[in-house]
């Protein structure tokens, strides 16, 4: 079970860039196109999730504190 969802979002958006990286970097991009740009969109939609996320537990914890 995932007990830190923010540090494990991170995580997973990290490994998302580095397996976009080496594609780039070893020269399979023409080949892999179609699956660079789902891994673009992926990770785009992965960061505003982080980000919504975040925001939304920072308001709970705040809830909490008053």
């Amino acid at each position: 079970m995932v007990k830190n969802i923010d540090r494990a979002l991170q995580d997973a958006i990290l490994a998302m860039r580095i397996l976009r990286k080496s594609i780039i970097d070893h020269g399979h991009m023409e080949a892999m196109a179609e699956f660079d740009g789902l891994m673009s969109v992926t990770i785009s939609e992965a960061e505003r999730e982080l980000t919504r996320w975040q925001s939304s537990h920072r308001a709970e914890r705040s809830g909490e504190a008053k």
